[in-house]
Parts: C-alpha cells; structure tokens; sequence
C-alpha cells in the first residue's frame, strides 16, 4: 500500500540518529545506512572512534561513502512495497531512478528541506552533466554548513508549510498552472500525456474567457512544448503563457497561478511545487500486470512507486478517468481517502480533430506508403497494449484463404526495434515463411498528431487489443469520428462508457482466436457496424472537452474554498 509509507526525509532521520549515544548511533547508522546489523569488528571499531571524538558526522560520511554502500545503493528491492518506513539507504537507492534536475531537486529537500536557488541547480547540472560522480554532491550538502546547524539544532528540523491562496467558495479561478517539468528530453506530440494537456488547456481557454493558462517545462523541453502548443498560442496570446526554467524555485515566485494540474504521476519535480496539485492518475497499469512490467521494466516501476506514494501525501486532488482506475489505483493500491477522489470522464476529440484537415487520400498514401486496405492501431507499442497477439492473429488471419484473397494489412504507429519486445517480435514475424504475409504489417512509426485522423479515415477499420487502459480507449472515439468501424477487447473501463457492447466487434484479449474472428469481420463488414457502433457510444462522443474543462475548474474552486 503506497501511501502507508511514512515520507520521511533524510534530514530527519539523520537528526533522530545524530543524537543518539555511542553503541545506539553505531547499530543506527548501520541500519539507515547500509541496512544490516553492524558487525563486531565495525560496532568496536567505531564506539572506539566515537570515544576518541570524533564526530558522529565523519562516521556517517564515511560509512555513505563505503564500498558496501555504493553497492547496496545500486540493488532494487525485491519486493517493490517492501520500505513502508524507508531508511537511508532506500531514499539514496531511489536517488538512481531520477535524471540530473530531479535528483539535485531530491538532493537539496532531502538534506536541507528546500529547493536549491538557481546558481545551485545551474552549477550542480553543468557538473553532472560533465561526469562527476553524485556521490560527490551527497557528501557536499552533507557536509554544508547549512546542514550541520540542522542537526545541531535543539528541535528536530520542521519543512517549511507553504500558506496556499485560500479561495471563497465558489469564487471565479484566474490563473490555472498545467506542469510539464521532464528532467529529460521527452517528445510528447502524438503522446497520451501531450494530446490530453493540449486538449485539456483548449477546453480550459474555450470554456472561460477569465482564465489564464500557464505551462511549465524544463530549458530543454521548452521547444517541444511550445511546438505542442503552437495552436492555442497563436489562439490565445493573452491568456497562454508557456515559462521554461530548471529551478523550481523560480517556478514558485514567479508563476501566479492559483492550482497546479499535474498531467502524469511520473513528474518528480511537480512534488517541490508550493501551490496546491491535482495530479490526473490515468493509471498505475505496473501495479495490474507486476509479472510483467516488474520484470520487463524494473527500472520504470521502482521509479513511479518512489513517486506516487509522495504524491499521495502531497496532493490536494487525485482525478481519475473511470470508476475502474479510481477504484483500483485510488482507493486499493494507494488507500487515498474518498474526498480526494474525483472522476473525469475524457471526451472525443471532436473540437482538435475539427483543427485538422484531412489530407487528401492518394498524398496521404503516398507520403507513409500505405496499402490499398489497411487496419490500424494507433499506439505506442508498450506491454500492455498487446501488440504480440494481435501480430499473431493478424498473421494467423492472412494465412488463411479468405486472408490471403483480402490482401488486407496492418498498420502499427510505433517502431518495434525501440520496443522492450523487439526480439519478440522479430520472432513472430521471422516464423511466418512468407515474406509478402511478413510485410503486411506496417511499422510506421510515430507521426504528428495532425496526420492521425486521416490515418483513420483511410482505414476500413481500427483494431484495439489493449489488455488495460485506464478509460475508454482513445482509438475508439477518434476512430469513429472518422466514421471508420472499431473492433475492441472487453475490458471494464469499456464498459462504463459503451451503452450496449453488442454494437462493436469484442474479442478476450487474452485469445488469439477470438481477435482473428474479430479481424476478419472487421475486414468482411466493415461498413455495416459503423452507424450501430456510432449510436452506442452516442453520449460519450458528444461529450466535449468544454465539459471536462467545467469539471476540473470545479475540482479546483471545491479544493481551493477549503484548502488552509
């Protein structure tokens, strides 16, 4: 259970242990720092250097900086729940899942309880990034003056409380944060987390003529965002604002918003922020598939557990886009208390699609080398998504005689040589002896977002094999904006949105049989489930992203009116 470890900081450990006496600091540095009882050799060795004088600090430097340490700070638990109180030890481990500016960001509210100013960011990136070891920045703020009066205090050191706007209930918003601060270079046109916040901030500008937008990004980050929002820039030059920097302090004093909306729980840096945050929690899909992600990404699921318990206890605001996710991440996996919970259904596409012309169908063709008949999923390729049984079926479909007649193809979004199931892959396809059956499937690779509703109009159906998504799947609607058919795996968050079931095509993710049923009436009749599919998701693609924009402006004015 995420959120029942305490969130504790290093500083405070360190104070509780700094003042303890002889043998009980000896076995207590040992416990926080390397995780184990100390020896005999080591407790003599060091209860003997204590009564010499020296200082309890040394010790503890010296033991960070052992051989041991730099081992065990390199080892991921077994369990990935397994710290419900972290020592030292774990907190430095979780230092290995950050990039430079979460890490200097961690460095600096672990040791001293704030954020480093903008020399201290500037001059511990510039050095990161040129190599030096993060070793060497640990001992430098252990070892800083301003630390060693923390612990010397008389009380336990105390995180300074951020005194927040409090809101009269029901008051109007005026200035609405949207936090995009990747310590890493990310693209995120064509992107889940990208296509939402653009079509969040739209819905957000169209709904309120009062309201202000303000991103944050990072300074390398800055091109792709404000690539990402170049339409609602040229829209809204009055009310959206992009602000790029690496200090989080400079974030606080200087960007007047009022809430921070946080699109993605893997933002470290958004947990130094001083406003209140409303963290979208789309989904924690490691957490349903832990035999797979666990093994398959160990690095990725360590990370976003290290984070969401920390934003469990800091946020004022988790919103959840079905009943299933808010059930399951919220209220099982993280034990969030019910009055922080709120569901926000997404909506079609509709208004950015209507941003988009469709591009002529024989350019279009042209331009990726599209087949004659093609279906598409649109996805990035990731382990849940199931890409390897839907290139099964597909394969499994074309070998038949009424596949091999349909000259039917497939076409993927993403490049498989990235993915973390290449060889997987390649073996698929390698087992198919034919090579024209082989190169009916089409990596495309990423394209710009502004391309995908021509992919689909030009398809005589989409296919989504997903084995979990956190609301109705995104192809579906976009999909059937285009006026092409869908066939779908039967989920539960489908069919919190999907009025009758019956209307689509649905196949057990799970059966490779079953999807090649599904893909052979999705390619036979294809035209006579379009009108029938269309009426049963009726209300969920009229609803707009005005609609969630009204919503989580409420979300914000009801958190605001009581928070102190």
């Amino acid at each position: 259970m995420l959120s029942q470890r305490k969130d504790l900081r290093i500083i405070h450990i360190l104070y509780d242990l700094i003042h303890k006496e002889s043998d009980e600091f000896v076995r207590g540095a040992f416990m926080q720092l390397l995780g184990r009882e100390p020896d005999e050799t080591g407790n003599n060795f060091y209860v003997e250097q204590l009564s010499r004088g020296t200082p309890k600090i040394s010790i503890i430097a010296e033991l960070i900086q052992s051989r041991e340490a730099r081992v065990k700070y390199r080892i991921l638990p077994s369990d990935p729940i397994s710290n419900p109180v972290p020592n030292i030890q774990w907190i430095i481990t979780q230092f290995s899942f950050l990039n430079h500016l979460e890490f200097i960001h961690a460095l600096y509210n672990e040791f001293l309880l704030r954020n480093p100013n903008a020399s201290e960011v500037d001059d511990c990136y510039d050095s990161l990034n040129k190599g030096i070891p993060r070793i060497f920045f640990i001992m430098s703020v252990l070892l800083t003056e301003e630390c060693q009066s923390l612990l010397a205090a008389t009380k336990p050191p105390v995180e300074r409380q951020i005194a927040h706007f409090q809101n009269t209930k029901g008051a109007e918003i005026q200035h609405i944060g949207i936090f995009l601060g990747f310590g890493n270079v990310e693209k995120l046109d064509g992107e889940g987390i990208g296509r939402f916040s653009v079509r969040l901030a739209e819905g957000i500008l169209a709904k309120n003529e009062e309201i202000m937008i303000h991103v944050a990004t990072t300074e390398d980050n800055a091109p792709d965002i404000n690539n990402l929002f170049n339409e609602q820039m040229s829209m809204y030059p009055n009310r959206f604002f992009i602000h790029k920097s690496n200090d989080i302090d400079w974030i606080n004093q200087n960007i007047p918003v009022e809430a921070w909306i946080i699109p993605f729980v893997g933002l470290e840096l958004a947990l130094y922020l001083h406003k209140p945050l409303i963290v979208c929690l789309h989904d924690l899909v490691h957490l349903h598939f832990r035999d797979m992600y666990y093994n398959f990404q160990p690095h990725h699921c360590y990370r976003i557990d290290s984070i969401i318990y920390k934003f469990a206890n800091k946020a004022s605001a988790f919103v959840f886009h079905s009943n299933f996710t808010r059930d399951h991440e919220g209220l099982l996996f993280l034990k969030l208390p019910v009055a922080k919970t709120y569901v926000i259904r997404l909506a079609s596409p509709a208004e950015e699609y209507s941003l988009y012309e469709v591009r002529e169908e024989e350019p279009f063709r042209n331009n990726y080398k599209l087949p004659g008949n093609y279906i598409v999923f649109p996805s990035a390729i990731r382990l849940h998504k199931n890409h390897l049984r839907l290139i099964e079926a597909f394969l499994k479909f074309r070998q038949t005689p009424e596949g091999r007649s349909s000259e039917l193809c497939l076409v993927l979004t993403d490049d498989y040589a990235l993915s973390p199931i290449k060889s997987e892959i390649e073996t698929l396809l390698n087992h198919c002896g034919e090579e024209s059956i082989r190169n009916s499937i089409v990596f495309l690779g990423k394209i710009p977002s502004s391309d995908v509703p021509s992919l689909y109009k030009y398809a005589i159906g989409t296919i989504v094999p997903t084995l979990f998504e956190g609301s109705s799947p995104f192809p579906v609607f976009e999909s059937l904006l285009m006026d092409t058919p869908v066939a779908l795996s039967r989920i539960e968050v489908a069919k919190e949105v999907i009025q009758d079931m019956d209307a689509f095509i649905t196949f057990d993710p799970y059966s490779v049989d079953e999807m090649v049923t599904s893909i052979h009436e999705l390619w036979k009749h294809n035209q006579t489930w379009v009108g029938k599919q269309k009426h049963a998701i009726s209300t969920a693609l009229q609803r707009t992203w005005s609609n969630v924009a009204e919503e989580y402006c409420e979300v914000i004015k009801s958190m605001l009116a009581y928070k102190n």
